[in-house]
């Protein structure tokens, strides 16, 4: 502001000394010194370390070893690698346009060196490479003045008479929209995803505008977080705006948890700490955090008690991100990783026995389940069989989801509080079912 004040106002003296070098290399010195701050500093470390680094978000403490989260990056679409073939598709889904409107650019850098402003543009979509596929959004800008500015530049030669140019740029313009949009006409339907939420889940989150006091929080999954928002009006422990670090970490661990106690346990200690997950953790070094989780799980301590009512929502929907929630549910602070429990969606035609538990898949051998839990909007059916191997089956047959899960993914609270009996005695000390749709349930952390 500084430097387009001298250089554009009125006053000489001024102009003169923004055109000297000295007060540009002073400028910068200031930028250097604000950036030299160590929370600034911080600030933009974690932030490259989130593009660069997605085993895990560090978080400096002021002694002892550093304390590290689980990165939600890792599971997000948008955060995966692009192969140069998928970045030119992100471009244009014909690839000829694509190149011509990397071509394109190249001639605008030459005849109108202000395009360099968008370079950088064209840098960041292909870091996309390495820096997942969010980046390559920035490379649209690139591939329009591509394709547009050297058409633009070749009709106003070809049309001399300025009517005939301008009319002929209209019309250019015109087709380019047509022939370059046609091909959207078939991507965009096959790119649109089904609602975020079901009208079932919905509904939970509906009874508990109604039916719970305003100043409750609601634990969901970080990805329902702005639903439960919308429907429910009431605050909640994770959204798609904090789903980072602790954030990510607390609400993971209660539903991955096997141990309905500690499940209680954390929820009431975040509770007690303002519902706010950062301040579980605040001052601690990764040991410290492991200390907390071994005592919230030890049964020897006392309940933990907290002001206001906590309520999980737990969804047959959550269970198509199990491996996730697991991964960051199940994170060891000190070793800093986290292992996601198996489950897999089966996609070919099958056949099962309730009575039996015998599960035939299309053109594979047949299947002894463990137990078979079947969903549909009537209720539910569970069956129990003397096996010991590992494979429990959820099928759903109101979204037609077939399931196969392992024993740690099956004995987690997001499949035991969906599926068991809310009479159960494992659950009945520190969870009270207030609604169930079958497909969604909720209940009140006591």
């Amino acid at each position: 502001a500084l430097l387009a004040v001298g250089l554009r106002g009125p006053w000489p003296f001024l102009r003169a000394l923004a055109e000297r070098r000295v007060v540009h290399a002073a400028l910068w010195l200031v930028v250097l010194w604000l950036v030299a701050d160590a929370d600034v500093f911080q600030t933009m470390l974690n932030s490259a370390q989130s593009y660069i680094k997605r085993a895990g978000d560090a978080v400096a403490q002021a002694d002892g070893d550093v304390l590290v989260y689980p990165s939600v990056a890792q599971s997000i679409i948008e955060v995966q690698d692009l192969s140069v073939a998928e970045v030119l598709a992100y471009f244009h889904p014909w690839m000829p346009a694509a190149l011509a409107g990397l071509a394109g650019f190249g001639i605008a850098l030459v005849a109108r060196p202000a395009a360099l402003f968008h370079l950088p543009l064209a840098v960041l979509a292909f870091l996309s490479i390495k820096l997942g596929g969010r980046m390559v959004m920035f490379g649209a800008p690139v591939m329009a003045l591509g394709i547009c500015m050297p058409v633009h530049w070749l009709a106003g030669l070809v049309l001399r008479d300025n009517f005939y140019r301008t009319a002929g740029r209209l019309l250019v313009s015109a087709v380019l929209l047509v022939v370059l949009g046609a091909p959207y006409l078939e991507v965009i339907p096959a790119m649109t995803q089904g609602p975020i939420i079901n009208r079932r889940h919905a509904a939970a989150l509906k009874f508990l505008r109604t039916n719970t006091p305003e100043e409750s929080m609601i634990w969901n999954w970080w990805d329902w977080g702005y639903s439960t928002h919308h429907f429910a009006h009431r605050s909640t422990i994770a959204d798609g705006a904090s789903h980072g670090g602790p954030s990510l970490f607390v609400p993971a661990a209660v539903y991955a948890s096997d141990n309905p106690r500690f499940a209680r346990q954390l929820v009431k200690y975040a509770a007690s700490k303002g519902n706010i997950p950062g301040n579980v953790f605040e001052g601690m070094n990764n040991h410290d955090a492991d200390d907390l989780m071994r005592k919230l799980a030890a049964r020897k301590e006392p309940l933990v008690a907290a002001q206001g009512r906590q309520y999980l929502v737990v969804s047959f929907d959550m269970l198509r991100l199990g491996f996730w929630i697991t991964t960051y549910g199940r994170w060891d602070f000190l070793a800093k990783e986290g292992r996601g429990y198996q489950i897999a969606s089966i996609s070919k035609p099958l056949q099962f026995s309730m009575e039996n538990g015998v599960v035939l898949v299309q053109n594979m051998d047949p299947v002894y389940a463990e137990s078979i839990d079947v969903l549909d909007d009537t209720g539910l059916q569970r069956q129990m069989y003397f096996r010991f191997n590992g494979r429990h089956f959820i099928f759903n047959r109101t979204t037609g989801d077939k399931l196969v899960i392992d024993d740690d993914m099956y004995n987690t609270l997001m499949v035991q509080l969906l599926l068991s009996s809310p009479e159960d005695p494992r659950f009945t000390p520190y969870f009270k079912l207030v609604f169930d749709n079958v497909h969604t349930r909720v209940y009140e952390v006591l």
